[in-house]
């Protein structure tokens, strides 16, 4: 049923993300791309800068819109280049990593076909892993291949170079700066991962460890004066890594200077720089995102939201045009096609939830719960469960059904949407755009 995932168990593959293959110009594509961006702000063009991340891009405890990194980072270019027309998107959406990116990426990011892109999920990224094993059961997707025994996969090297690809391979030709956020409290992110693929394509990147925490080392600052809780910056810690930024993003103008110097001349025409093969398996960068807008399952008691209610269609009111259900026995079932599968619902701090219970291609054996309730208190949850990864392409069967419910549950059970992706089809539009 699940075709089992290869690994070489014998490359280093830090070594090989951090190494540009021989005879591709994957090394310049990103400062390439960032020289174009700031030529273009120099002249006065009409430019799109969006932010794609978690919380803090959000703006997770700055006392206002405008103290958020991103904004301060837009505020901060649009004065060093005055004659730039910018236009200030801000797409992060908390406690989501990049496998939800990488769903949401059409929609959100690339539909305001931006011009330069700020990345930020190396926090976020951190529990991006599939678990091999559920306790008292064999492997979780019936195979022994997926790593080593007793360890988790890690997802997001996959997911996040999905990303990186799709927005460079968009049509306006974006810039990319990797934003590399951590825990204030011990430095811990998944940054060596993200940079290394950033590297790969030669994109710039900021680390806070390496940039901001040294300053509490240092004694110039305590941690509560940048993060009241070691992780969410405040106005301080918002404007530092504005700053830091603004910093990396010039610094492409010296190597402009020094590219100018060596006879390396900038690309003209961005196709003229086709992306190097992908470091990782490749398996999300064609994903979407299937919610009841663009999906027909079949309903037995699952009602779609737009049936009971509307919403505005903000960003940050993650939680619509999705399915609800609330009684024992509600079901959902659908056939998709695709080698990766995820399915995304909310988990709930307004307890007691339904509990639903998904199988897939009828294996009852290895099914999933879905458990409508969150142990945290600080707040409702987007949870993203990967059911399939790297298996068989063609049709796949999803059933969902509640399997919990009572008279004192204080929610339903929201189903937001289904991810889905494709492998096997970067053929001979590889190095074209794609939308």
């Amino acid at each position: 049923m699940f075709e089992k995932l290869v690994i070489n168990r014998n490359l280093n593959w830090k070594e090989q993300w951090m190494t540009v293959r021989n005879g591709e110009r994957g090394g310049f594509i990103g400062t390439d791309r960032i020289c174009r961006f700031l030529k273009r702000a120099a002249v006065g063009e009409e430019l799109v800068v969006a932010f794609f991340g978690g919380s803090i891009t959000q703006g997770s405890l700055a006392s206002s819109v405008g103290n958020c990194y991103a904004h301060l980072f837009f505020e901060m270019l649009s004065e060093r280049y005055p004659k730039a027309r910018f236009t200030y998107v801000n797409a992060g959406i908390g406690g989501t990593g990049s496998y939800y990116g990488a769903m949401r990426l059409d929609e959100d990011l690339l539909s305001h076909r931006p011009d330069l892109v700020v990345l930020d999920f190396s926090v976020n990224d951190v529990d991006a892993v599939l678990p091999l094993y559920k306790a008292g059961e064999t492997d979780v997707m019936g195979s022994t291949d997926w790593g080593q025994q007793g360890k988790d996969l890690k997802l997001y090297p996959e997911t996040f170079e999905g990303i990186v690809r799709r927005i460079l391979n968009s049509d306006t030709f974006p810039a990319i700066l990797v934003l590399n956020n951590a825990f204030y409290d011990n430095g811990v992110s998944v940054e060596e991962e993200h940079n290394a693929i950033a590297s790969h394509y030669g994109i710039p990147h900021m680390s806070v460890r390496d940039r901001i925490l040294p300053r509490i080392e240092k004694g110039t600052y305590i941690r509560e004066d940048l993060s009241p809780d070691g992780l969410h910056p405040n106005d301080t810690g918002h404007r530092l890594i504005a700053e830091e930024l603004i910093t990396v993003l010039l610094g492409s103008e010296q190597q402009m200077g020094e590219k100018k110097k060596e006879g390396l001349l900038l690309l003209p025409d961005p196709l003229a720089a086709p992306l190097p093969a992908p470091v990782t398996m490749n398996g999300y960068e064609h994903t979407r995102r299937f919610d009841c807008r663009n999906l027909s399952p079949e309903l037995f008691g699952f009602i779609p939201e737009t049936e009971a209610y509307e919403r505005p269609e903000d960003l940050n009111n993650f939680f619509r045009n999705g399915w609800m259900a609330s009684r024992v026995g509600d079901r959902f079932a659908l056939d998709i096609e695709g080698s990766g599968i995820a399915v995304v619902y909310r988990k709930t701090i307004r307890r007691p939830a339904p509990v639903a219970r998904l199988v897939l291609d009828g294996d009852e054996e290895h099914a999933w719960l879905l458990d409508g309730n969150f142990d945290q208190d600080w707040g409702d949850c987007l949870y993203l469960q990967p059911v399939l990864h790297h298996g068989s392409p063609g049709h796949h069967h999803i059933e969902i059904e509640i399997v919990e419910a009572t008279v004192q549950d204080q929610a339903p059970f929201y189903l937001l949407s289904i991810g889905v992706s494709l492998t096997g089809i970067i053929t001979s539009e590889e190095n074209s755009p794609s939308s």
